[in-house]
């Protein structure tokens, strides 16, 4: 059975699979369906699909399961917990929203640190849409942040550690890993 989550303008399908390879193909696709879709993003165990205005019965018709709507608006909260649960499921996009409301009332290496979740964000961000050379250069970039050590429950050192061990780390694993 797919699951079919809608919240606001990006539908989240869970239970199906989808390989980078064909991403672009499924994007023009879906994109004839409803003009306003403007991303299609992979993660392991969900596609995310993103448009600029409600998205239309039509793209619903590609999925003929059941589906259940929220109506969470992540461009108020500012919930560091929430941030970690989002990325625990790589819903990066959402993340990078809501860390960057936290990030608008930061100031110096606070600002800095949560610059560095962010960028981490944005990056898996490039690697769900197959930007891989995007990714590798984002995770650079953060890489180059001057950063506190810990910020509540997240080792940063911890995590950086990770990426520069592995640069296609999974950073989902660690959120998972804080959570519990």
């Amino acid at each position: 059975m797919v699951n079919v989550l809608i919240k606001n303008r990006y539908i989240y399908i869970y239970n199906i699979k989808m390989k980078n390879l064909c991403r672009d193909r499924e994007l023009k696709f879906i994109k004839t369906l409803d003009a306003s879709i403007y991303d299609l993003r992979i993660a392991d165990n969900h596609i995310e699909i993103a448009a600029y205005n409600e998205i239309n019965n039509r793209i619903m018709l590609l999925f003929k399961e059941k589906y259940y709507k929220i109506n969470v608006n992540s461009n108020n909260i500012k919930s560091l917990d929430y941030a970690i649960y989002l990325i625990s499921e790589q819903r990066y996009w959402e993340a990078h929203d809501v860390l960057e409301n936290i990030w608008h009332e930061q100031y110096g290496i606070m600002k800095k640190t949560y610059q560095f979740i962010i960028l981490l964000c944005v990056a898996n961000i490039h690697k769900q849409r197959g930007h891989i050379k995007t990714y590798k250069n984002v995770i650079s970039r953060a890489m180059k942040i001057d950063t506190i050590n810990k910020i509540e429950n997240i080792d940063i050192t911890k995590l950086k550690n990770k990426f520069i061990a592995n640069e296609n780390y999974k950073m989902d694993n660690y959120f998972k890993h804080i959570m519990s």
